[in-house]
């Protein structure tokens, strides 16, 4: 796959859209059939947009997991945007499918930003441009930041392009 301006769903499902690379363990069809937990097919910095839509939930291991967020921040490009969507870990929808094996709090997302001084091996070149509680999910938008350039005073939520259904944009 060549490299370049990507915007690529992963765990994408039967979620195809239109201007966007589908990735998926299972065969629904999409461009990508990969499983995450093996790193992303892509080159350094050739995505602009990522989305993980109920998907991070399903990694099992820290490991995994740790390397499934630096594999992201890897293809990202300088101010990519990562768009989360996960089970809030009170909502029973967390519980619910035996397939989830990973539960998220609000706060979970501040482990990977750089505003923190936990050692876990995550790459913390993020910025967190939005992280909120919306229902039964938690909403994060988080923003590549390789070169220590933004702020989270800087960034202008309303102006990224953001597709999921965040109650405080749309």
């Amino acid at each position: 796959m060549e490299c370049g301006n990507k915007k690529i769903i992963l765990g994408c499902g039967n979620d195809i859209r239109e201007g966007f690379i589908g990735l998926d363990i299972g065969d629904y069809g999409q461009e990508i059939l990969r499983d995450l937990r093996k790193g992303l097919p892509l080159c350094d910095n050739s995505c602009e947009h990522l989305i993980a839509d109920q998907v991070l939930e399903h990694i099992q291991s820290n490991e995994d997991y740790i390397f499934v967020m630096n594999e992201c921040l890897r293809v990202l490009k300088q101010g990519g945007v990562f768009e989360i969507r996960v089970p809030h870990y009170e909502a029973e929808t967390a519980f619910k499918d035996p397939t989830h094996c990973r539960f998220f709090a609000r706060e979970t997302f501040t482990y990977m930003s750089r505003e923190n001084n936990w050692k876990y091996g995550f790459d913390k070149r993020w910025v967190i441009a939005y992280n909120e509680v919306e229902g039964v999910h938690i909403y994060a938008v988080l923003v590549a930041d390789k070169e220590g350039l933004i702020g989270t005073d800087s960034i202008e939520l309303d102006k990224l392009d953001v597709n999921l259904q965040l109650n405080v944009i749309k």
